[in-house]
């Protein structure tokens, strides 16, 4: 489950908003179309071509071990093409790329959490069917908690109970992957990238390039892993 707990952190946690105490925050430089900002340092990038248009979104959230860019594409030409993690790469000035976390991990993550809510359901069927049983014995019985209507509240909450894992799975499903991208439809997710050592005890802004590959084309942009304390 430690699997599960890293997933939570790096991505439901970073995605919903939660920041580290203090540390790197991705800083976009403006492209041709400027920066657009939106709250609480959320700000994204825009690059237009005939054959595509790319957004890159920077949560503005701040990151020791783990960060989190958005990447999204649109495909304006007249071919589809395929677009996934292996399309974006981060480079750092002194030519560091930086490594993405492998996709091994969310699929294993998906396994264990499905899993465990296969099994979490099953249980609550069974629950479900055992008190709908209480339910129905006679007036007068030692069946415990039905003479007070309290079997059909309990019943209801065993429905309304969420899964546990579901936050992570949430996360997983917004994760960039794979996907061949039709003449005018659109892709993209989240993208988890890990900081070397080097540049986590650096403790100082660093330049950053990211490419980003659609069909053909490259769209590069700069910006910083601005450091803050």
């Amino acid at each position: 489950m430690r699997l599960v707990k890293l997933l939570a952190a790096s991505l439901a946690l970073t995605i919903s908003g939660a920041a580290a105490a203090d540390g790197y925050v991705v800083n976009l430089q403006p492209g041709n179309a400027g920066v657009v900002r939106g709250h609480a340092g959320l700000h994204a990038v825009d690059a237009r071509t005939e054959g595509a248009l790319v957004r890159i979104v920077a949560p503005g959230l701040e990151f020791d071990e783990r960060g989190t860019i958005r990447v999204l594409v649109m495909n304006r030409g007249d071919e589809p093409f395929e677009f996934g993690p292996d399309d974006v790469t981060l480079t750092l000035a002194d030519g560091t790329e930086l490594k993405q976390l492998p996709m091994a991990e969310y699929e294993r993550a998906y396994g264990i959490i499905t899993r465990e809510q296969n099994r979490m359901a099953a249980v609550n069927m069974q629950t479900r069917n055992s008190l709908s049983s209480i339910g129905q014995m006679p007036s007068g019985s030692n069946a415990t908690p039905a003479d007070s209507g309290d079997v059909s509240a309990v019943s209801q909450r065993a429905n309304e109970t969420g899964l546990p894992g579901d936050t992570t799975l949430n996360a997983i499903y917004e994760v960039l992957m794979p996907e061949m991208v039709a003449s005018g439809a659109a892709s993209g997710g989240y993208l988890v990238f890990e900081m070397p050592e080097q540049a986590k005890a650096a403790a100082s802004d660093i330049p950053l390039t990211i490419a980003v590959r659609t069909g053909d084309e490259e769209h590069r942009f700069t910006g910083l892993l601005k450091w803050r304390r």
